[in-house]
C-alpha cells in the first residue's frame, strides 16, 4: 500500500472535521462555514476550525476544503488529502499546541516578511543563528541578502511567554563584498 495514494476521505469533509474535533477535543475549537460573518470566502463544502489560545488572542485555524491548510501567526501551510499530509498535518497542529514547535518568520531590514517555517523548540539549543538561518531559508538570493541588509527572526509559541525574537545583524564583511 503506497502512502502517498492513500487518499484521505475530502468526498465527505464532515468527516474530516469530525475526525479533527475528536483530536482537539481537548481544546476550545469553533467551527465555521461560508454563512458565518468573515468566512463567506469559503467554499460551499469547506469548514474553517478556529482553536482559541487560552494565553493570547493568538488561533491556530484550520481550514478545510478539497485540501487542508493550517495558519498560525505568520506561518501557514498547505496539506493534501493524502493520508501522509492529513497525518503531517495533525503532528503540525499537536507540536504547535504543545509548544514543542513554533511558528518562525524571518523579516528584513525593512520589516518585510522574508520566509515562514517551522522549527522545533530545541532550536534555542544553537548557538549559531547563520546555521539556523541557512536551515530554514532555502532560497539562497534570500538568505544572502537577509545576511547582507540584516533584519529579524521571530518565533511565536501558542504560548507567547515561550516567543522569542532576534535581531540579525548586517555582516559589514558581506555588505563589503556586495558594494563592489
Amino acid at each position: 500500500m503506497d502512502v502517498y495514494t492513500e487518499k484521505v476521505d475530502c468526498t465527505n469533509v464532515k468527516s474530516v472535521k469530525e475526525d479533527l474535533l475528536k483530536f482537539l477535543s481537548d481544546y476550545e475549537v469553533y467551527v465555521y462555514t461560508r454563512a458565518d460573518n468573515g468566512y463567506e470566502y469559503l467554499g460551499r463544502f469547506s469548514f474553517m476550525l478556529v482553536i482559541k489560545n487560552p494565553y493570547s488572542n493568538e488561533t491556530l485555524d484550520i481550514e478545510l476544503g478539497g485540501s487542508f491548510t493550517v495558519f498560525f501567526s505568520n506561518w501557514h501551510a498547505h496539506y493534501f488529502a493524502f493520508d501522509n499530509d492529513y497525518e503531517q498535518m495533525k503532528r503540525d497542529i499537536k507540536g504547535l499546541l504543545s509548544g514543542s514547535i513554533g511558528a518562525l518568520s524571518v523579516m528584513d531590514s525593512s520589516n518585510k516578511l522574508i520566509v515562514t517555517d517551522l522549527c522545533s523548540a530545541d532550536f534555542t539549543k544553537m548557538t549559531d543563528k547563520l546555521q539556523f538561518l541557512r536551515s530554514h531559508i532555502y532560497n539562497e538570493d534570500k538568505f544572502e541578502k537577509i545576511i547582507k541588509t540584516g533584519g529579524s527572526m521571530h518565533v511565536v509559541f501558542w504560548n507567547p511567554a515561550e516567543s522569542l525574537m532576534f535581531d540579525i545583524i548586517a555582516d559589514s564583511e558581506v555588505n563589503d563584498e556586495y558594494s563592489t
